[in-house]
């Protein structure tokens, strides 16, 4: 399953808002990367392995469920992306993060999800499909209030 959705970060139609710089976000995401557990408030445990500068390799442990996957930064292209080495049931999936201003005022957070396992499974239709979606959606906009607490200060700290 490929999945694919925009989160907009700025809006110059709301100006209420707290307008927030590609570069900050770029900071809060690779903070993100380094320290899960900021953007991931569910997770249990966690280890984070640096491979290099801008890559690293993390145990994250959700429950009986743990999860190896590898993330590395692309300074160039402003993008994150998580590859996702184990468990089996898992492995081979990927998500991207690219920072992105479709117009003058916008600035978006695209979202590109790869899901092997849910299309090679029959028994996952439609509706399952659609729960996955969504659960990726939720999860997303959850972690952008948590990006805004970083970028913004408010975050509590753990």
């Amino acid at each position: 399953m490929d999945f694919e959705h925009v989160i907009q970060i700025n809006d110059p139609r709301l100006p209420d808002a707290v307008v927030v710089d590609a570069a900050a976000l770029w900071t809060a995401l690779l903070r993100a990367a380094r320290e899960p557990w900021r953007v991931r408030p569910e997770l249990d445990t966690v280890e984070v392995r640096p491979i290099s500068e801008l890559c690293w390799r993390r145990t994250l442990g959700f429950g009986a469920l743990e999860v190896i996957d590898e993330i590395s930064a692309d300074v160039a292209s402003a993008r994150i992306t998580q590859r996702i080495l184990a468990p089996p049931t898992l492995a081979g999936g990927s998500r991207t993060v690219a920072i992105e201003s479709p117009a003058p005022g916008h600035l978006i957070l695209r979202f590109r999800y790869h899901s092997p396992h849910v299309d090679a499974d029959p028994q996952i239709g439609e509706d399952h499909r659609s729960a996955f979606r969504s659960a990726y959606l939720q999860s997303d906009l959850a972690q952008v209030r948590l990006l805004r607490g970083i970028i913004e200060g408010t975050l509590p700290h753990r």
